[in-house]
């Protein structure tokens, strides 16, 4: 068994700049698609940061499929971790998505990277 090991940016970002999320309602900023084969594993790496005018907190959360968690991203953060090494399995025909709100609109961006093993 040999594995081949690639890093990506998430398939929503562009270039690997950070993405704005620029929504309260759940479900609504798609960052990242999985893989669809289950021989394929995406480890990724999900930072936050917000914009230094912000003043206050803000309340991110992560969806993945049903499950959710919340976070507080702190004042003017930067490099702040959300996932760190988190393994994302391929699972089904149209692969598993990470989707991201925020309790407001202002200032908050995710940005980062997957390791993409996939077992020959």
């Amino acid at each position: 068994m040999a594995l081949t090991i690639v890093k990506r940016f998430f398939s929503q970002s562009t270039d690997g700049l950070p993405m704005e999320i620029a929504t309260t309602a759940s479900n609504s900023a798609n960052i990242h698609v999985g893989p669809t084969s289950t021989n394929v594993l995406d480890e990724i790496y999900m930072y936050a940061m917000m914009d230094a005018t912000q003043t206050a907190a803000i309340t991110m959360t992560v969806l993945i499929n049903s499950n959710c968690f919340s976070l507080d991203v702190p004042v003017k953060a930067i490099d702040y971790p959300v996932l760190t090494q988190f393994p994302l399995w391929g699972r089904s025909a149209s692969g598993t998505v990470i989707h991201v709100y925020a309790s407001s609109t202002a200032n908050l961006f995710v940005y980062g990277y997957i390791n993409r093993i996939t077992e020959t």
